[in-house]
């Protein structure tokens, strides 16, 4: 099996993978919307559903999912675990296999060695940040006007000071920007190795 077809069944597995997640937590309706790690998922499906339709702009759509991912996978081991613990649960229980390790560590592949797309340049780096920054500001907002609360501990403005809500988003945003170029260097490095 060649190289794109490789890329095209990963895609569809990622597919898969979120939608099967997805449906099992359908039962949170509409507010499953707040959480990050089904809006990455949810974005994930849409960018695979456009490369598997060689949609003209499908490699910028598979970069931010690409990076949303990689962030939800990250928050989870770094950020989740070690405040939440259970890690065994966080990873695999029910739909967190999915959307929080299975998903992520596709779309990495399947991104990173596989997919056909054009190179991506310094200045397409703002696709990879800018979800994480919009979903951020709804956030925020809908937390400091306390029309919903978390669902993330760095997003309780009002359970801590406010220097330490500042830093967490900080260092969030930054951590996606760092997630977002090292994909993008590395993905050009192999694109390059591959293609010449």
């Amino acid at each position: 099996m060649n190289r794109n077809r490789i890329g095209v069944l990963l895609n569809i597995m990622i597919i898969v993978s979120s939608l099967a997640g997805l449906f099992m937590v359908r039962h949170f309706g509409l507010s499953m919307l707040f959480y990050y790690t089904q809006d990455s998922n949810i974005l994930a499906v849409t960018a695979s559903a456009l490369y598997l339709m060689k949609h003209r702009s499908a490699h910028l759509w598979r970069y931010a999912a690409f990076v949303c991912l990689n962030v939800t996978f990250l928050v989870v081991l770094f950020v989740l675990i070690p405040i939440m613990g259970n890690p065994r649960f966080m990873l695999f229980g029910g739909g967190m296999l999915f959307h929080h390790t299975l998903s992520p560590i596709l779309s990495c592949i399947s991104f990173l060695f596989f997919e056909e797309g054009k190179h991506l340049s310094s200045s397409d780096l703002k696709y990879g940040i800018i979800p994480t920054i919009i979903y951020g500001a709804i956030v925020l907002m809908l937390n400091i006007l306390r029309i919903k609360s978390g669902p993330y501990p760095f997003f309780y403005v009002y359970r801590q000071p406010v220097y330490m809500t500042i830093l967490w988003l900080s260092g969030i945003i930054a951590g996606t920007a760092l997630i977002a170029e090292a994909g993008r260097r590395f993905r050009n490095h192999i694109s390059e190795a591959v293609y010449g």
